[in-house]
């Protein structure tokens, strides 16, 4: 292998890996191993063994399957790291499509990086590839993707909400018109007050979908020139800073955001519920500011000295 000080200075043909190889050599080093320790080892352990013991135990084995999954993925994390950031060109984007994979820590879990396991050399091996990420990452053109690429609302998710909130109402109608046996029990009660609030709510809910499946308008532009969006109107690739795509909350309560900078002011627009995800938007994102920079000869094409920056 090449020492990463050398591999920073040669011709991108140099290097073995392209950033979709890089993600598929992890899934298979990490993802597929992970799964197959959470979820198949203790199924086999149970359907194999005699008795039922095993299904007595069965949240012990899951428990140790976990564990053992963590103690996997603790040690294969380094190995990947190094192998991947050393063969690809563009760590920049190796590093955000890494997050997204879920394949090593992003910004809103940097505690997960001490469960991994590094040997001394891995760690050395680490500290100089640092240095590639100095480096801005060598923007490749896709023409087949044209000059501006429109998002609207997603119909289909719309919809869905849609039949949720009717769903729901119908469960309220039901509290309401069906209160059991005695008409003036507290529980009566309860069922018309929450089946009230059930109906309100979801209304609501139900209102807003359907102005949203509605609204035909788009919500975001991206463009060689810039974005236009629904909250801010139109900013050009050069007057914006710190672009990024950035999630908050948690499980069910987890939604994304575009978020940046523009004349000292922070901009923020959900994408929930839109028809192009996360993953494409960055990729578009990367992809047109690319094509301004190097239209204008800017510093910095979808790289680090770039003012644009990634997050996830």
């Amino acid at each position: 292998m090449q020492s990463p000080e050398s591999m920073q200075n040669n011709n991108s043909s140099f290097y073995p890996l392209t950033v979709n190889q890089a993600l598929a050599l992890g899934r298979r080093m990490i993802t597929y191993p992970c799964i197959f320790l959470i979820l198949c080892l203790p199924l086999t352990i149970i359907f194999l063994a005699p008795g039922s013991y095993p299904i007595l135990l069965s949240p012990m084995i899951f428990l140790l399957s976990l564990a053992i999954a963590a103690l996997y993925r603790a040690y294969a994390v380094p190995k990947w790291r190094i192998r991947a950031f050393s063969s690809v060109r563009n760590v920049h984007q190796l590093q955000r499509r890494a997050e997204f994979a879920m394949l090593i820590p992003g910004d809103l879990n940097p505690g997960l990086k001490r469960f991994e396991i590094w040997s001394a050399d891995q760690k050395q091996l680490w500290a100089e590839l640092q240095l590639r990420f100095n480096q801005a990452d060598e923007f490749k053109d896709q023409p087949e993707i044209p000059a501006e690429s429109k998002v609207y609302y997603s119909v289909w998710i719309r919809l869905f909400y849609l039949l949720l909130s009717i769903v729901s109402i119908g469960f309220g109608l039901l509290l309401i018109l069906m209160p059991g046996e005695n008409p003036t029990s507290w529980s009566a009660l309860w069922g018309y007050i929450f089946g009230t609030g059930i109906i309100i709510g979801m209304g609501y809910f139900a209102y807003h979908s359907i102005r949203q499946m509605l609204n035909r308008k788009p919500q975001i532009i991206i463009s060689d020139s810039g974005i236009d969006t629904s909250l801010d109107g139109f900013r050009s690739w050069g007057e914006m800073i710190d672009v990024r795509i950035i999630s908050r909350g948690t499980g069910r309560y987890q939604s994304f955001h575009l978020v940046y900078h523009v004349n000292g002011r922070s901009m923020d627009l959900e994408l929930d519920g839109l028809n192009k995800g996360r993953k494409k938007l960055d990729q578009l994102i990367r992809l047109y500011r690319g094509r301004y920079m190097q239209h204008t000869g800017s510093r910095g094409s979808a790289g680090i000295q770039s003012p644009i920056r990634y997050f996830l």
